[in-house]
């Protein structure tokens, strides 16, 4: 208790960690099942979701699939990306963390 009350030991490793996962799955589903009342809440997104749509029927079926995997594949990289970005966050914090102690 002494170590939690003179900043020797960190809570916000346990912090990150939480927050991580509310960013890499909670906040993808939030979207997904939001996602009917952000396009009526902000005009410009279902602008940009018809225009998306209008696009994308219009390609053949080879580029619908391309583009449907180039669009997972950029998701699965903003995932990693979140993930090293966290683990940098988290691992400082353990090395101040044992430079204290």
């Amino acid at each position: 208790m002494v170590d939690f009350l003179t900043f020797k030991s960190f809570i916000a490793v346990d912090f990150f960690i939480f927050f991580y996962y509310m960013g890499a799955i909670g906040m993808p589903l939030l979207f997904f099942i939001k996602r009917a009342y952000l396009l009526q809440k902000f005009q410009f997104l279902q602008n940009l979701y018809n225009s998306l749509k209008t696009i994308f029927s219009k390609l053949t079926k080879k580029q619908q699939i391309i583009s449907i995997l180039v669009s997972i594949s950029f998701f699965l990289f903003l995932e990693v990306m979140l993930r090293v970005a966290f683990e940098f966050v988290i691992g400082y914090f353990r090395i101040v963390q044992g430079a204290l102690n």
